[in-house]
């Protein structure tokens, strides 16, 4: 079940800059229904910046790395920049996929991603997309 969440800037359609939060629960066959989970916010992009990449996933790459992955802007000729927790840049690709190697057991970070154009224009960024490091070979999505 998805919460419906609020649009912080009244703007009719989807216009550029217009902010969308939503939050997710869960529930059962018995009626049972989780707390919200903590909001996440997109902002739409500006005109002429390309297409966000969509629908970012991680999954363990060894111990002590994860494999990021995206689907690609709708935009040719773009670059990827990948960040992590608080917008701190960490590298660019020009592929669809990026590995991030060196870390800890128990460490959890989010990461997001952008496509860049020829021109410097930039897409807004991904949903973020969160792993937690255990002591083995596997990562968690959470």
């Amino acid at each position: 079940m998805v919460e419906r969440g609020r649009r912080r800037r009244r703007i009719r359609g989807d216009a550029a800059g217009t902010e969308y939060c939503h939050r997710v629960r869960a529930f059962d066959a018995a009626g049972n229904v989780s707390e919200p989970s903590p909001e996440v916010c997109v902002r739409t992009g500006d005109p002429g910046s390309p297409g966000a990449p969509g629908s970012p996933r991680v999954e363990s790459a060894g111990i002590g790395s994860v494999r990021l992955s995206w689907e690609p802007s709708p935009d040719a000729g773009v670059v990827y920049t990948v960040f992590w927790d608080k917008g701190q840049r960490i590298g660019v690709t020009r592929f669809s996929s990026y590995r991030v190697s060196g870390l800890r057991p128990g460490e959890r970070r989010c990461f997001q991603v952008t496509a860049t154009d020829l021109s410097g224009a930039s897409s807004q960024k991904s949903w973020p997309v969160c792993a937690e490091i255990v002591a083995t070979t596997a990562a968690s999505n959470r």
